[in-house]
């Protein structure tokens, strides 16, 4: 049976992690100009600047573009399938992308509105972030 890879811990990200361990999603905020980032980075995307720190998000967004993914490319996932691979918009503006768990693919549209959920890993340090529809 194949393993499911899961994230590998870095620095640049530690703190999303510890965030998702306890229940929280959040997001690098740029301490020069004030902008959000998803993924994390060792760098803010807008003015390069390397004072980062993170900010606890609602978790609450908006779904803007979905796949349905019947057959897995990866073996690890076939008992998963379907997915519902997903770009959230969050409320604060961002986007990131995740599956969206606990519905049928019919159920789900452009615009539906979604909360995350963390489900934990093999790993203790990590919890993947999902969304539910809300």
């Amino acid at each position: 049976m194949a393993t499911k890879p899961l994230p590998k811990v870095m620095a640049w990200d530690k703190g999303f992690w510890e965030s998702a361990q306890k229940g929280i999603l959040s997001a690098q905020q740029c301490e020069q100009c004030q902008s959000l980032q998803l993924y994390p980075r060792t760098v803010c995307l807008k003015c390069f600047s390397r004072s980062l720190s993170w900010k606890a998000l609602s978790g609450k967004g908006k779904v803007h573009a979905f796949s349905t993914v019947r057959v897995p490319r990866n073996p690890a996932f076939k008992d998963d399938a379907p997915l519902i691979f997903s770009e959230i918009e969050l409320e604060e503006g961002i986007r990131m992308h995740a599956n969206i768990i606990d519905c049928a693919p019919e159920d789900v549209e452009v615009g539906a509105p979604v909360s995350v959920v963390f489900k934990p890993t093999d790993k203790e340090e990590i919890h993947m972030p999902y969304f539910v529809l809300a």
